[in-house]
């Protein structure tokens, strides 16, 4: 029987620089620029979505995950959109942590570890734990994700080729024209909300970011990343109403229809954004919850500093506890699941890191001989009599 020669033609498809289809949905996704996130949420952000980060109480360590994340925007040659009220948007781009170049190295050793070419670093214990895996500062690596070094600084070749888009004070919605009613009632949305929304808005469609747009082949199309720092604090003319526990009708509905209509305006959109908002201003956490159903994304950063988790000798090692309070659901039924959710990060010189917290062993070889006698004399009480102090007669 004669063979056919005839072999399908397999066409590879092209994706965005910076991004790769999810191995769980078929999703394209982009990394949040540390791959250690990257694992906990199933690979990476899916184009579309919206990640919430709740910052810890001095916002220091939500800065960090903002470098990251337009880090990984300037390697990947994305197109930023920046807006801030602490500062100038521009000064988000200053000091960016570069590539790590010892990064591939790293990887070529871990790669040869998994293929069992160090087999004699294998364990020479119980058989029983040859097969577990081994305890690793990243939960999960991802390959989208860039190694990034903290104490270098970008150069700035590599950030000024970039796309930029800055959202200004000035380009908020003026309110002049509402009445003191509309502004009581909350019938309007913020006008620099309003101004916020119109400003991406407008470069979704006018630079060619929305995903009907036919004029890209899908491997020249470039990403969108919206980085918006410290969202709903004061200086984005947010008064004290969102705080207020009742009447209900006096909280602000402002950042709430903001949050929906950003999300509808992204899904549609070859886009990420990335939100942190300082959620320790907020005084009623059942509002937190509202803006946490209104992400895609939401993890939240505990710091130890000002708290009294600090002294327990648990915590000595990690710098605050990481919170995942919700996952994505893009195109499934189950999202994913993470191994464990006891997570722990630290920040050390040169990057920032994320590791599964757990006990450290007890190490000590004496008991306290006060405990030892008071456990014996626990024991044995049955056997004594009330009366008796000495030792017991046989």
């Amino acid at each position: 029987m004669m063979m056919s020669s005839f072999k399908k033609k397999l066409s590879k498809v092209s994706y965005p620089k910076g991004t790769a289809p999810s191995l769980q949905n078929g999703q394209l996704i982009s990394s949040t620029g540390v791959s250690a996130i990257d694992g906990l949420i199933g690979g990476g952000l899916a184009i579309g979505t919206t990640f919430l980060v709740e910052e810890d109480n001095y916002g220091s360590y939500a800065n960090v995950l903002v470098k990251y994340f337009l880090a990984e925007g300037a390697v990947c040659t994305h197109a930023l959109c920046l807006a801030s009220s602490d500062n100038q948007p521009e000064m988000m781009l200053e000091g960016l942590p570069d590539v790590d170049d010892s990064s591939s190295v790293t990887s070529i050793n871990s790669t040869m570890n998994e293929l069992g070419m160090h087999k004699k670093h294998s364990m020479n214990i119980a058989w029983r734990y040859q097969n577990l895996p081994a305890v690793q500062s990243n939960s999960v690596s991802s390959s989208l994700a860039h190694t990034f070094d903290l104490g270098k600084v970008m150069p700035k070749n590599m950030i000024a080729p970039l796309e930029k888009f800055f959202f200004k004070e000035e380009f908020a919605v003026s309110d002049q024209n509402f009445s003191d009613e509309q502004r009581e009632n909350w019938n309007i949305i913020n006008p620099i909300y309003k101004g916020l929304l119109r400003h991406i808005s407008k470069i979704i469609n006018e630079q060619g970011f929305r995903r009907t747009n036919t004029n890209q082949q899908i491997g020249e199309q470039k990403i969108l990343r919206i980085c918006i720092s410290s969202l709903a604090s004061p200086l984005w003319a947010c008064d004290g109403k969102v705080v207020l526990h009742d009447p209900v009708t006096s909280c602000d509905q402002s950042l709430l229809k903001f949050l929906i209509a950003l999300r509808a305006l992204i899904r549609d959109a070859y886009a990420v954004c990335m939100l942190t908002i300082p959620t320790s201003i907020f005084e009623d956490n059942a509002y937190i919850r509202r803006v946490e159903k209104l992400c895609d994304t939401v993890v939240a950063l505990e710091s130890f500093t000002d708290s009294d988790k600090d002294i327990n000798a648990i915590f000595k090692n990690y710098h605050g506890l990481f919170h995942i309070r919700k996952l994505p659901r893009i195109n499934t039924l189950v999202c994913h699941i993470p191994d464990t959710s006891c997570l722990g990060f630290k920040l050390k010189r040169k990057r920032f890191t994320i590791e599964k917290m757990y006990l450290p062993p007890d190490l000590s070889e004496t008991v306290s001989r006060a405990q030892e006698d008071s456990a014996l004399k626990t024991k044995l009480s049955g056997c004594n009599t009330p009366s008796s102090h000495g030792t017991l007669d046989f």
